[in-house]
């Protein structure tokens, strides 16, 4: 299952959906029975009884390659990503997380992810061109990895056609083959295989769907509008949509109020997120985790400026797995902390972590919010005198 930028609930109409499942769904069974099942043969021919593992074996080989295939899917995401200029945020194979930055990566085994051959690709599109041939190419780059894959291993098979690496050669083919079915079928399976978002982004008018305002503003923020900057039309129109789109427009409205320094508006803000999760249904709940734990947050740090009053800001408030997605969010909190408790030193030190980790991220408007943030944070008294004439004091001398 790939995540990628997705047009609403798609342009299709639910009929559709219906129909589609029924005939495709029962062919992706059928695909995926037999890929298993001719891997899983072909690996018994290639390793038979080695090592006296039994059937052992050949199934934890054929995990192994299915896991390859899985990269193999996800780079072909990627890479089609990067060509078609589009901003890649998230990464995920398996249980193995990236987030890619400006210089280099950072990578985590998330231990709560099931174990599983899955993973997705999370991209913003360059606001500066269509969005369709940007979807479309990165949809497509997965199977199309998969082709490009099973015609190498063909070839090497063919090449090197020995008792063990035969056999293991085809199954490679086979495993990158049913992945590319199986994907390229039309179905609405969890978030819609690549052959269904292909179908959703197909329409030449697709561009004009007013549900793709949530990729809109995205792509603005990723390449460098802060949120007070964003259209608000388009905000308003995030709110008239279904929950949980009401929280993401809640979320731009919080930033656009920080990054003016508008801290009681930002406080009051905690009303209508509360209303908005008593909202959320139960089944979207387990998806909403992180973003819920990021808004939770950022009203508590709100509401410590507005109030000069940091208990709100608690250790655990953050989750430590969502603190590694946004890890500049938490170091500011802390800062915040230790400027109202006139430890001025360690505010600094926090702030500076806090800017390093924004100048890496992808979102370019992060760096700036930070920045317009942490001029308000120096700004605040401490002991009646402001923090930023201290700093000042201190960088002179």
């Amino acid at each position: 299952m790939v995540r990628k930028p997705q047009a609403g609930d798609s342009v299709m109409t639910p009929r559709t959906y219906r129909w589609l499942d029924r005939i495709c769904r029962p062919i992706q069974w059928i695909v995926g029975f037999a890929t298993g099942l001719g891997s899983y043969v072909l690996c018994t021919i290639a390793v038979g009884n080695a090592w006296r593992l039994g059937p052992i074996l050949p199934i934890l080989v054929v995990t192994l390659f299915g896991l390859a295939t899985t990269i193999i899917h996800e780079l072909g995401h990627y890479a089609a990503a990067r060509w078609a200029g589009m901003t890649v945020m998230h990464v995920r194979f398996g249980s193995i997380e990236v987030i890619p930055q400006q210089q280099g990566w950072r990578v985590r085994w998330n231990a709560q992810q099931k174990i599983r051959v899955g993973g997705f690709v999370v991209a913003a599109c360059d606001p500066r061109r269509p969005m369709r041939p940007q979807a479309l190419c990165l949809v497509a780059g997965g199977p199309l990895a998969n082709l490009v894959a099973v015609a190498i291993f063909v070839v090497l098979a063919n090449v090197w056609p020995s008792a063990v690496a035969g056999p293991l050669l085809w199954t490679c083919a086979t495993l990158n083959a049913g992945v590319a079915l199986g994907n390229l079928l039309p179905t609405s399976r969890g978030k819609g295989t690549d052959g269904m978002r292909l179908l959703t982004w197909a329409p030449k008018d697709v561009e004009s769907d007013p549900r793709l305002v949530y990729l809109r503003l995205q792509a603005l923020s990723m390449a460098g509008v802060t949120a007070d900057r964003l259209p608000g039309d388009q905000i308003a129109a995030l709110e008239s949509m279904a929950i949980p789109m009401p929280l993401i427009a809640l979320w731009y409205r919080l930033k656009a109020h920080q990054n003016r320094g508008e801290w009681q508006s930002a406080a009051q803000l905690r009303e209508t997120y509360e209303s908005l999760m008593q909202a959320l249904p139960d089944t979207a709940r387990p998806k909403m985790v992180a973003a819920n734990a990021v808004l939770r947050t950022e009203l508590a740090f709100a509401e410590a400026m507005q109030s000069g009053d940091a208990s709100g800001l608690t250790d655990g408030l953050l989750p430590k797995a969502t603190a590694w997605l946004v890890p500049s969010l938490w170091p500011r909190c802390l800062a915040l902390r230790a400027i109202l408790a006139g430890n001025i030193v360690e505010a600094e030190r926090l702030l500076d972590e806090t800017k390093r980790y924004a100048e890496q991220s992808m979102d370019k408007a992060l760096p700036k919010s930070e920045a317009l943030i942490r001029a308000y944070m120096l700004s605040l008294p401490v002991d009646g005198i402001p923090l930023l004439r201290d700093v000042a004091c201190n960088e002179a001398g």
